[in-house]
């Protein structure tokens, strides 16, 4: 078995996956919110939200679950990231409706709350992969004893 599937699999586990997937959609979900209080004041601006649905379906192993919505983008050049199915992406980035099916209107002291609310569970995803990490640090260190 390679050392980079040992390591995949058994040292990392599908806790450190679930735990990526998380800090991948907080980010996402950081610049998302970001764009909707830069644009508060623009006349016509749709807000957005990232939803995070299948993300946990993804994070443990079930790839054909990827939403149907993901972000995809055009690339122009062969050394892009590629964003698109075989990103893997547990999220997706869609406007915000309201009553109607007419986009949502922003309001400044609900898009605060919901940056305040990402930056909790962004910090709390961060702790738990710091603890999984010390775990692995102290198994190596104290291995032999």
């Amino acid at each position: 078995m390679p050392i980079d599937s040992v390591i995949r699999d058994r040292l990392m586990g599908k806790t450190m996956q679930a735990l990526k997937h998380s800090l991948d959609f907080r980010s996402a979900n950081h610049s998302v919110i970001s764009s909707n209080l830069a644009n508060i004041e623009t006349p016509g601006y749709e807000p957005k939200k990232a939803t995070f649905s299948q993300a946990m379906k993804n994070a443990m192993g079930s790839r054909e679950d990827t939403p149907a919505g993901s972000v995809h983008l055009r690339r122009t050049h062969q050394k892009h990231f590629s964003n698109g199915p075989d990103a893997g992406l547990p999220y997706t980035i869609e406007t915000r409706t309201g009553p109607g099916g007419r986009p949502a209107k922003l309001n400044i002291d609900h898009e605060m709350s919901r940056m305040a609310k990402n930056n909790l569970l962004y910090e709390a995803s961060v702790q738990l992969l710091s603890k999984k990490f010390q775990a692995l640090k102290d198994a190596i260190q104290n291995g032999g004893r």
